[in-house]
């Protein structure tokens, strides 16, 4: 490539690639998107781990990595991708497959006709997925049954981090009553909940700096 497209300072969002990058056939436009979708400015996917910002149903960021951060490796890694310079990285959703309750951690309680609403904590008021509850004789959560939400079943979740997730046990418009107590959960994630994509962009070696915090380690 022509020398000028890009530069090796990492911390510099002007620094990104300067060409419009192709975001992907059947993908839709985020908040953030430009009026030449679909094609991405580069410049605004600097940093970006937010959702939905660029594309929907995705976190699509161009991180700068320099050759000491790319050669860090176990809990020091930082890189997803093969070579110091420009990186673009594309974490993916998924829905909610099944959610099970361990045997004995069922909680006390519940009733027949609640429901649970579960919750993406970085979407502020979205509901991604709700489930019907079945319960024992005792008020033990027994059997968790996901229905529709909207046109989605499980809905859609950008991490498989459950301290980012949030719990509602609800009754038309109360949630849950007094003297319940806590409940466990295993929630099994599909599609490409939690999976994260690094494509170098452009390899380079002279990279100074590194794009300022979150690092790949962050967007998961």
């Amino acid at each position: 490539m022509p020398v000028g497209q890009w530069g090796s300072d990492a911390t510099l969002a002007n620094n990104t690639p300067n060409w419009k990058m192709a975001l992907g056939a059947g993908t839709q436009p985020g908040a953030n998107a430009t009026g030449n979708y679909p094609f991405g400015n580069t410049q605004l996917m600097f940093a970006n781990s937010t959702g939905n910002s660029i594309i929907q149903n995705q976190r699509v960021g161009i991180f700068g990595v320099n050759s000491n951060t790319v050669n860090l490796t176990g809990a020091n890694t930082l890189l997803y991708g093969e070579h110091a310079g420009w990186v673009k990285v594309t974490q993916g959703s998924g829905p909610i497959l099944s959610i099970s309750i361990p045997a004995g951690l069922g909680g006390t309680g519940y009733a027949n006709g609640q429901y649970l609403t579960i919750s993406n904590t970085s979407a502020i008021g979205t509901v991604n997925a709700v489930a019907n509850i079945s319960t024992t004789t005792l008020g033990n959560l027994a059997v968790l049954t996901l229905l529709s939400n909207g046109s989605l079943i499980g809905g859609k979740f950008f991490t498989t981090n459950t301290q980012l997730l949030s719990f509602v046990v609800a009754n038309g418009s109360s949630n849950g009553t007094a003297g319940q107590t806590g409940a466990n959960f295993t929630i099994e994630f599909g599609g490409r909940a939690g999976r994260v994509h690094g494509e170098t962009l452009v390899a380079m070696g002279s990279m100074t700096g590194n794009t300022a915090t979150p690092y790949y380690k962050s967007v998961i």
